[in-house]
């Protein structure tokens, strides 16, 4: 079978074209044919067909659709994990034999063989027939189709240079002056198509080519054209007309050697993003190209793999040296690597100057007029690279270093290019070239996770897979089962070379670090977490902010600490562990302890904080510090992970560890915090009964500690009280609770618990003392910000809709989310998007209430907002079950019956009512009845007025199909009458 992407996708066997009906199967084909033999996962793949917007059932959707392409082409995709790999075996892709041909070519043409790189470039260029995935939209197609696009061009390009090169320049003109003229401002194009016309005789009309460039670029984007482009129009003006005749070669014949340094590649794997990164740094400008990255990572593999990639770019040769910077013999100086270069270059070794300037301008001067490539590899400083750097424009110089060298940066025109871990498909594909593909394939979960034990670096990939190379009996599962449970360092050596293990790699970059710099380095060692905020790194460095500032920048420079985003950092986990070794054999027992305790007091006092960039920190802290004797304040820092449902099993295990130590700790304090804590545990567990039972102790717990903590533990029962609809019991003490809360000025308190007493007030149709509620809290003191005046309006916005004053509603709702956006807060953005989609349904505007709910449902999701996502998803299949949409209102209530319980009476009733709205709608009227009825005498114990009327117009529904019309008027007339509330004043 043959696929084709290189134009119109296009699927073909021995009987002709196979068509691949539909609309998402094309799409999911090209996908997978862009990944060919790699597994592509099923999020990349719902992206692909919805792009940034897909619909709820976007993974079930792609899934079915997967199953009929699997049907059409039998035996060629499978399912793999969370995605799906098409193996092409023996069949042909047009992309992987373009991309042959092209290597094959570049080998070529290195090689001086231009007529061979002719002939295998034409071939390629011939599989085209069209545009890339031609007629194919969307955001991953045609980004994919836009780089293949780019692949054809390049091609073009090199196939017109080997004509220039075998003296057939006529066959250049025509197809450059149509490619400029379809892509007017590549200049490789202008250049080909001025060199053409001027080895053609036609130099006026190469002139005219570089006048109309130029005025375009001057018109449309005010700049000049590159230097490449300005060098050849004064070359051509300098020679004057030319005779057609074939073109004198550019370089004269060398009169040395041509040196040809670099050292073996092979086996090189991935990198394509690096790779383009290299060709766009190298493509204008004359300063070094600067390849950082931590040991270990490739650089040098990659800088050789681009330099042999390009090697007919650079005919006058290559110079390559190591700097030894990060080594165990002494760097190597700059004097030392001028006197190879020198020597490379023909010059007599006695008559080098010793002085290292003398020696760097006769090093520029001997390469000023030729194109070379040089190569610094392994380079410690910029001091060590400047003098190496050469004056001419036609050399190219690559530098790798574990540094940055912002220096080159800044001073030398220098372009950075920074080099990761690779991905798990490139670091797989390591694996299979060093183990082979038969030991990979018969082991993918294990491949996998050996890749991720190794950090994705290449140098431990490559340890890893040599160690197994050598024995062909070990599984990798056993390498696996090793690493999880030994010293994953000491596992990635090679016995006797020292440079093929991974602690001795890192060593080298611990020995170039001040002794400052390494004491903040162990000390992040200790450090549990995923990542540090800049605030937290200053707090465990014990020093102060312009003192710590500097080491965290020696840290970042020497890629030991990465700021992967902005004041946040994160070590790579081989580097963590090597830290964290240093620090067990370089830090004396108290200063650990301070680190732990610096780690613990600083979450504690952001316990009130309601960002969520710490809470994965958190909790890996709760659970490596275990037996802290004061965990319970690490663990009281949970609060708003709780609040919002997320990890509920590692927060209860944590809070039940910070009770325990608490106790044995006799901390009074801390017994109280776990123990309302973990009250509020078992709410969001839906555990209502024992959440009630657990927050009473906490009562009594808090008395005899203080009143704000009276008052918290108060308002947290009343709140498990609402939730079991006891509304008259939850109005008693959540009314103690503000009033505590207001006499001790604990603002935060007040409104918190303000809020669920508006709740209980609603349901009963008391808005005039809901109203004075809101009031009193709206006369506190707000100034710890935009949080509190964000919930102020959501509770006014709630109230507003329960009175169907809609429109009101919204015009608060909105305020309150723009508030809650402006303030960074996930949770209350989500909960006023179900606020305003809740408005919108009163009005009678479900398709607005449908988008809104689905808005927040992907939120909740992306924010792992475990415990709201019962209640999105049922909110959300109200408003789909009241459009009509019955199937998907089930689908979403069989979701909802999976993501866990219902958390509170109000979400069982809820579930009742829809499941007696789907019912209705599939007229099964007496199971409807059934449900219906549940729902209202739920609502009617809590009282809830207005859902007491949704549920009544259900059951009348259900009575009216059942041919009871009395019934059913009387359930309407009580509906009515539930609804007509008095609508009073703000």
């Amino acid at each position: 079978m043959e696929f084709r992407i290189l134009g119109p996708l296009e699927v073909r066997d021995a009987s002709g074209v196979v068509p691949i009906p539909g609309r998402h199967h094309p799409k999911l084909l090209a996908m997978l044919l862009l990944d060919a033999d790699h597994v592509v996962p099923l999020y990349r793949l719902v992206e692909a067909l919805w792009d940034q917007d897909p619909p709820v059932t976007a993974r079930r959707q792609a899934q079915n659709a997967m199953a009929t392409l699997r049907r059409l082409l039998p035996g060629r995709i499978e399912s793999v994990g969370e995605g799906y790999r098409l193996t092409l075996a023996t069949d042909r892709l047009d992309a992987s034999v373009f991309t042959t041909h092209v290597r094959a070519a570049r080998r070529f043409t290195a090689a001086g063989r231009h007529a061979e790189a002719h002939e295998r470039l034409s071939a390629a260029l011939d599989l085209w027939r069209g545009p890339a995935l031609a007629g194919m939209s969307g955001r991953l197609p045609e980004s994919a189709a836009e780089r293949w696009n780019e692949e054809r061009l390049v091609a073009q390009e090199a196939r017109m240079a080997a004509e220039l090169a075998m003296g057939q320049p006529g066959r250049v003109v025509g197809e450059a002056r149509r490619l400029l003229e379809a892509h007017p401002y590549r200049q490789g194009l202008a250049v080909m198509s001025m060199r053409a016309l001027h080895q053609s005789g036609r130099t006026e009309e190469a002139l005219a080519v570089y006048r109309g460039v130029r005025r375009r670029f001057a018109a449309d984007l005010g700049i000049e054209p590159g230097r490449p482009l300005r060098d050849l129009h004064r070359e051509i003006l300098r020679q004057g007309p030319e005779p057609a005749r074939p073109p004198v070669p550019v370089t004269a014949a060398p009169t040395v050697p041509i040196p040809a340094q670099l050292p073996q590649g092979g086996g090189f794997t991935g990198r394509a993003d690096e790779l383009a990164a290299l060709d766009v740094s190298s493509a204008d400008g004359t300063g070094p190209v600067v390849i950082s990255g931590p040991g270990g990572v490739g650089k040098s593999a990659l800088a050789v793999e681009w330099a042999s990639r390009h090697l007919d770019r650079f005919p006058d040769g290559q110079l390559f040296v190591d700097l030894r910077g990060y080594d165990e013999a002494e760097p190597l100086t700059a004097q030392d690597a001028l006197d190879r270069f020198l020597r490379a270059l023909g010059h007599p070794p006695d008559a080098i100057p010793t002085d290292v300037q003398e020696a760097a301008a006769l090093f520029r001067s001997r390469v000023s007029e030729r194109r070379m490539l040089v190569l610094l590899d392994n380079a410690a400083s910029v001091d060590q690279v400047r003098p190496l750097l050469p004056g001419g424009r036609g050399c190219r110089v690559l530098v790798t270093s574990r540094d940055r060298l912002a220096g080159l940066v800044a001073l030398d025109d220098a372009r950075a290019v920074s080099v990761p871990v690779m991905e798990t498909r490139d670091s797989v594909d390591m694996l299979r070239r060093v183990v082979g593909d038969e030991r990979v394939a018969a082991e993918p979960a294990a491949a996998a996770r050996l890749a991720e034990l190794c950090g994705h670096l290449p140098l431990a990939l490559r340890i890893a897979a040599a160690n197994l190379a050598g024995n062909r009996h070990r599984r990798l599962g056993d390498l696996v089962a090793e690493l999880e449970n030994s010293d994953r360092l000491a596992v990635l050596a090679i016995e006797g070379d020292l440079r093929a293990a991974v602690r001795a790699n890192l060593d080298l970059s611990h020995r170039a670090l001040t002794p400052d710099a390494r004491d903040l380095f162990c000390r992040l060692g200790i450090v549990p977490g995923e990542d540090f905020s800049h605030p937290l790194v200053v707090a465990v460095s014990g020093r102060s902010e312009p003192e710590a500032g500097p080491l965290v920048a020696r840290l970042l420079s020497g890629h030991l600490l990465e700021e992967y985003r902005p004041g946040r950092y994160r070590m790579h986990d081989l580097v963590r562990l090597y830290a964290a070794d240093r620090a067990d054999r370089e830090l004396p027992p108290d200063r650990r302890a301070a680190v732990v305790d610096a780690v613990i007091d600083w979450h504690h006092e952001r316990a009130y904080d309601p960002g969520a960039a710490e809470a994965h920190n958190m909790l890996r802290a709760a659970e490596t510090l275990g037996d802290h004797p004061r965990l319970w304040r690490l663990v009281f820092a949970m609060r708003q992970v709780l609040n919002e449902g997320r990890s509920l099993a590692r927060v209860r295990k944590a809070t039940e560890n910070g009770l325990a130590n608490a106790e044995r700790a006799g901390d009074r304090v801390g017994v109280f915090r776990m123990t309302s804590q973990l009250a509020n545990v078992m709410r969001k567990e839906g555990d209502l009964e024992s959440a009630l039972r657990w927050g009473s102790r906490a009562v009594l717990l808090s008395r005899g500690i203080g009143p704000r903590e009276e008052a918290a533990a108060k308002g947290n029962l009343g709140v498990y009280l609402s939730g079991a609809g006891r509304a008259a019991e939850a109005e008693k003490l959540l009314t103690e609770a503000v009033d505590l809360a207001a006499a001790t000025g604990n603002v935060r308190s007040q409104l918190i618990f303000v809020n669920t007493l508006l709740q209980v007030c609603t349901m009963v149709g008391a808005f005039d003392k809901a109203y004075a509620y809101l009031a009193d809290a709206d006369a506190a003191d707000l100034a710890e910000g935009g949080h509190f005046q964000a919930r102020l309006r959501i509770y006014r916005g709630t109230l507003l809709t329960a009175q169907f004053r809609t429109d009101e509603a919204l015009e608060v709702l909105a305020e309150a989310h723009a508030m809650a956006k402006a303030a960074g807060d996930g949770y209350l953005q989500g909960w006023c998007l179900a606020m305003q989609a809740e408005s919108h349904r009163r009005a009678g505007r479900l398709d607005v209430a449908r988008r809104l709910y689905r808005e927040e449902l992907r939120s909740g999701r992306s924010a792992e907002r475990t415990t709201v996502e019962f209640e999105s998803l049922c909110d959300l299949a109200e408003v789909e079950a009241a459009m009509g949409d019955y199937e998907q209102a089930a689908a979403l209530m069989s979701e909802a019956a999976v993501s866990g319980p219902a958390p509170s009476e109000s979400g069982r009733a809820q579930w009742d009512l829809i499941r007696a709205m789907i019912h209705n709608g599939h007229s099964r009227h007496r199971p409807a009845l059934e449900s219906a009825t549940s729902a209202l005498r739920r609502y009617r114990a809590m009282p809830w007025l207005i859902r007491q009327a949704d549920a009544l117009r259900v059951l009348a529904e259900a009575h009216d199909g059942l041919g009871d019309h009395e019934a059913a008027v009387r359930c309407r007339a009580e509906a009515e009458a539930l609804e007509t509330t008095p609508r009073e004043p703000d």
